[in-house]
């Protein structure tokens, strides 16, 4: 019943609430597909909105998570890195097996612009994900089960995007991705916590995840084949099984 009643949980579906309003409202007013990055800050604009409560995490609580320690940057770099290597080992078991596409040094063709613009809304969803939200289910309950009320309505919260085809790829079943979202939450929560509560190494983790998408042949229609998403996603169920079943990495 308390954690029914956190400021976390409430946080949550406020967010998934406005952004299913969101996207609906640019869709019937049939406005540009640039609007829906809008939708993409919510989480982080809410959250700031829902500090000036001052209930269950304090303005100084919330900023002390950006103050990055030697401690941290170990977890950090690890962060950027993480979904590169999941990528290179997803990518190149699909190749051997199931003749997927296979890059060593994938060919940068994006505008910089634009990875500023996917580093910004990374930033502006953790903050709100894991710089607002986990922290205080952690408080009120256990980290498997925090990371995986903040997976669900993580995983959730892409389904009016997958919809209009903004924000989540619409060429694999929504059901695989939701599995992805949720498995990576757990990862995300482990990497938060071994770097003493430091938000921007889920802001990287995030960032690397959207990146490892442009960059190498993830997706069916540059993989050649649906088997490489597959393969990422049991790779991301695997780590995350290794590191929950050994209580002592947490």
């Amino acid at each position: 019943m308390n954690l029914l009643k956190s400021k976390g949980v409430l946080y949550l579906l406020v967010v998934l609430m406005l952004t299913v309003l969101g996207v609906f409202i640019i869709h019937q007013l049939q406005l540009k597909s640039i609007y829906f990055r809008y939708t993409v800050a919510l989480p982080g604009i809410i959250a700031l909105l829902f500090l000036t409560t001052k209930k269950e995490m304090s303005f100084p609580e919330f900023t002390k998570q950006f103050i990055v320690t030697k401690k941290s940057i170990k977890w950090l770099l690890l962060a950027l890195i993480f979904y590169t290597l999941v990528s290179y080992l997803s990518t190149g078991i699909s190749y051997l097996f199931f003749k997927g596409n296979f890059v060593l040094i994938p060919i940068f063709q994006i505008p910089l612009s634009k990875v500023w613009l996917i580093f910004v809304l990374a930033f502006f969803e953790e903050i709100g994900w894991r710089g607002y939200g986990l922290p205080i289910l952690i408080k009120k309950t256990s980290l498997v089960f925090a990371s995986l009320i903040v997976g669900v309505i993580w995983a959730l919260w892409h389904f009016p995007g997958y919809l209009v085809n903004f924000g989540a790829p619409n060429d694999i079943p929504f059901i695989l991705f939701v599995v992805w979202v949720i498995a990576a939450s757990f990862i995300f929560t482990w990497l938060y916590i071994k770097s003493n509560y430091n938000i921007w190494t889920a802001v990287l983790l995030h960032f690397g995840a959207n990146m490892s998408l442009q960059l190498y042949p993830i997706m069916p229609s540059i993989a050649g084949t649906s088997y490489t998403f597959y393969i990422m996603t049991l790779i991301v169920v695997i780590i995350t099984i290794i590191i929950y079943s050994k209580k002592h990495q947490l």
